[in-house]
């Protein structure tokens, strides 16, 4: 009864006024009755942290630093993943395992599971892996994706110690109705079919996608693991992505908005076999991916304050060989109100998820309720100077844990509309929970794993300058982290089990300009262009005791951590033509904790460049056609992300694609006032 009295307290916190509808608040009771009697009673040692997150809270972070896609390279990359994007654009570093096979990421020098994903606001990491798989988010779903670096637990939950990307559909109300086909074919047999749709009404507003990826993968290698590094065909590497989006808006009115928001996937995935078994079928493995995320949106907006309610469900079910099943259903609730007095902005509100599996590598069906309680406060202090308090209470199964706090400010040197200048910093304390594979799995679970701890700081400085002709933007940021009680997979015996065995220090920099053309000065509309350039640097040190028998592990650089990475990003448009090329350039990385500098323990540093050409093709004013030529890997580069897994030479491929205007349907419909 305890945990229904605090939902109650914060209903009653969150919607004081008798107007507010009451099915609001059955959205947030709906996941804890509708199963709450068959929960276990399960008890965690010593956890301290869940996976959960706020909305619209970069305004709330305001001194961490943040990137989004391109609208352009989202445009001319329907093909590629969030984790090629990441790769090519991000200082971010993507452990891909293969041609479009898993793709883990280091953000900041920190492991996979500390990076969270958000989409629309929901937490979606792998609740047994605790991470995220890149090479399974496709681009040609997303509107908006945004990386946040630097820790975020206070606003984004568990496995934000890293950072965290966001996935982002929004309603465009720009009142066009249209249909656009894409077709695309490259090389290895690579086929990719899209068909998407926007219908923007008055009151409503439909955007679906529908896409099927499918490429053979047989792309020629030289086996390194053979003497004289024969060339051989790739086996056992073909996969097929099948994914849909549907979102649905209604605005009844200017200060109402009810959403439907949908995304579903299916992967048959063949897992490409490292060099030394590509001929050897007895070593093969496939891999079965489905995926289903629905959620309704509820937003009111008042004088000076606003609420949200979320009510959403996630399925995601991976079957390995076609014998081992890993299934997790998430039911999530959320509700949050923001209230404005002068220059004081505050958010508070409550997260609930309750979790259930189906997980045959388990002893039993788990089931875990996670809630947590969150409040944010910004602070004009003037229009130069600003502060963020940030805080958030975690509970799983109703076991208390620490608050994890964020502080951060700013401050404006220069403010102006055409020049800015600023520095800013921000420290928080940022958790992770073990995964439920660490504390479930069988005859390897760890009941005695304590949360990994970490506490980071960083101080950047933001210039930004608007000339007659161009736009300028410089940032700089310093970042320090200390991340205890690691956890780690080590031998015990004859069996494989969870530890908190690492203690890692991190200290980075990071670098980034960006150049475009201002086009609301140009006299020649006709050419634009944009150039932007990253450069991190990254050491991510594994600190032992003097005492330790492993001291001689002490101040190594993790594994498959490079210390510098850049890229570079241009794109140019003249008339109906245009061109981008994208490069980037990864530093060494060792395969383990020594260091050592052999064939197999040290990957050579290697750089990849992409490169589009194509032309948009119009009638009377209108985008009929456009056509783009693509060049993968454009240096020809032999080199291995991952060791021993092998990446294709250069490559190809040609895309076009067809928005097709509707009129008279979209005429008849307005005529019904949607």
């Amino acid at each position: 009864m305890k945990h229904k009295k605090i939902i109650f307290f914060v209903g009653k916190l969150l919607f004081p006024s008798k107007k507010i509808p009451a099915f609001i608040c059955f959205f947030w009771i709906n996941s804890q009755i509708l199963f709450g009697q068959n929960l276990k009673n399960d008890t965690i040692s010593q956890l301290q942290t869940i996976e959960i997150t706020g909305e619209k809270w970069e305004k709330y972070a305001l001194a961490s630093k943040k990137q989004s896609i391109d609208s352009i390279y989202l445009a001319q990359n329907p093909t590629q993943n969030v984790g090629d994007w990441l790769m090519h654009n991000t200082p971010a570093y993507i452990k891909q395992y293969g041609n479009g096979m898993l793709g883990s990421i280091s953000l900041r020098g920190t492991g996979a599971s500390h990076t969270a994903v958000i989409w629309n606001g929901i937490p979606i990491n792998s609740l047994t892996l605790g991470e995220a798989d890149f090479g399974n988010i496709p681009l040609n779903n997303t509107q908006k994706i945004t990386l946040h670096y630097g820790g975020a637990s206070a606003w984004q939950g568990s496995e934000a110690i890293g950072g965290a990307v966001s996935i982002d559909q929004n309603p465009l109300w720009n009142h066009q109705k249209n249909i656009t086909l894409r077709q695309t074919f490259g090389s290895f047999g690579q086929s990719f079919s899209q068909i998407q749709s926007n219908i923007s009404l008055k009151k409503w507003e439909f955007q679906n996608t529908f896409s099927r990826n499918f490429i053979q993968n047989n792309f020629p290698f030289y086996n390194k693991t053979q003497q004289n590094s024969p060339l051989e065909t790739q086996q056992n590497a073909s996969w097929f992505q099948n994914s849909f989006t549907q979102d649905i808006y209604f605005k009844p009115n200017k200060s109402t908005l009810f959403a439907l928001k949908s995304w579903g996937q299916m992967r048959n995935l063949h897992i490409q076999p490292t060099m030394s078994a590509n001929q050897d079928q007895s070593t093969w493995a496939t891999q079965k991916d489905n995926n289903l995320r629905v959620m309704l949106d509820f937003q009111k907006h008042f004088a000076n304050w606003s609420i949200f309610v979320k009510q959403a469900y996630l399925y995601d079910y991976l079957l390995f060989n076609e014998q081992q099943t890993t299934a997790t259903h998430r039911f999530v609730s959320q509700l949050k109100a923001e209230k404005n007095i002068k220059n004081i902005t505050f958010q508070f509100g409550a997260n609930n998820t309750l979790i259930r599996t189906n997980v045959d590598a388990y002893n039993a069906q788990i089931w875990e309720n996670r809630i947590d309680f969150f409040a944010y406060f910004l602070y004009d202090i003037s229009k130069k100077y600003q502060i963020s308090i940030n805080i958030r209470q975690n509970i799983i199964n109703q076991n208390f844990t620490p608050i994890t706090p964020n502080f951060s400010q700013q401050y404006f040197f220069i403010k102006k509309e055409n020049q800015i200048f600023s520095l800013k910093n921000t420290f928080s304390r940022n958790y992770k929970v073990p995964t439920l594979n660490d504390r479930y799995w069988a005859g390897s679970q760890n009941p005695n794993l304590r949360p990994e701890n970490a506490w980071s700081g960083e101080v950047g400085a933001f210039f930004y300058q608007s000339f007659p002709k161009i736009l300028f933007t410089l940032e700089a940021t310093h970042y320090q982290m200390y991340v205890q009680d690691w956890i780690l997979w080590q031998p015990q015996g004859s069996i494989w089990q969870p530890q908190n065995r690492r203690n890692v220090e991190v200290k980075g920099a990071e670098f980034s300009f960006k150049i475009q053309k201002n086009m609301q000065n140009a006299k020649n509309k006709d050419l634009d262009f944009a150039i932007s350039c990253q450069y991190a640097f990254t050491q991510s040190l594994n600190r032992e005791n003097v005492e330790s028998t492993v001291y001689y592990l002490d101040k190594k650089q993790l594994p498959y951590t490079p210390q510098h990475r850049w890229n570079l990003y241009f794109w140019i448009k003249y008339k109906n033509v245009f061109t981008n090329i994208s490069y980037q350039h990864t530093g060494e990385r060792f395969e383990t904790l020594d260091n050592v500098n052999t064939l197999l323990g040290r990957l050579e540093g290697f750089q990849t460049m992409n490169w589009n050409i194509g032309k948009n093709f119009f009638w009377k004013n209108s985008l009929e056609f456009s056509l783009d030529f693509q060049i993968k890997n454009a240096l020809n580069e032999n080199y291995q992300n991952y060791l021993f897994r092998a990446m294709p030479l250069r490559h190809y491929a040609i895309s076009f694609a067809n928005p097709i205007i509707l009129k008279i349907l979209f005429q008849t419909l307005a005529v019904f006032d949607l």
